[in-house]
C-alpha cells in the first residue's frame, strides 16, 4: 500500500508540475500580449497627438480666413473627415489585438 501511495504521490506531483509549467507558459503569453498591446497603444497615441498638433497648427489659419469670409461651412466639413479616420484606424488594431490574444 505504501508503494502504491508513493506512486500516486509521484503521479500527482508530476501532474502538478505539468500544470504549473502550463500556467507559466500562459502567464508568459499574457505578458507578451500585454506588452505588444501597450506598445501599439502608445504608438497610436503618439500618432494621434501628432495629428492633433498638426491640425492645431494648421486649423487657426483656415478659421481666421473663414471668419473673414461669410461662408464658414467648408472648414467645419474639413474638420469632420479628419476626426472620422480615427475609429477606422482603431478598429483594425483591435482585431489584431484579438488575434494576438488568440495565439
Amino acid at each position: 500500500d505504501t508503494s502504491l501511495n508513493g506512486d500516486k504521490l509521484d503521479v500527482n506531483t508530476s501532474i502538478q508540475l505539468q500544470r504549473r509549467r502550463e500556467m507559466v507558459k500562459y502567464a508568459v503569453n499574457d505578458c507578451l500580449a500585454v506588452s505588444r498591446i501597450s506598445s501599439e497603444i502608445s504608438k497610436l497615441s503618439q500618432q494621434h497627438k501628432q495629428q492633433q498638433q498638426h491640425q492645431s497648427a494648421s486649423s487657426p489659419h483656415p478659421q481666421q480666413i473663414s471668419s473673414s469670409l461669410p461662408i464658414s461651412s467648408p472648414p467645419s466639413s474639413e474638420q469632420q473627415p479628419s476626426s472620422s479616420p480615427l475609429p477606422s484606424t482603431i478598429e483594425p488594431t483591435l482585431s489584431t489585438y484579438v488575434q494576438i490574444l488568440a495565439e
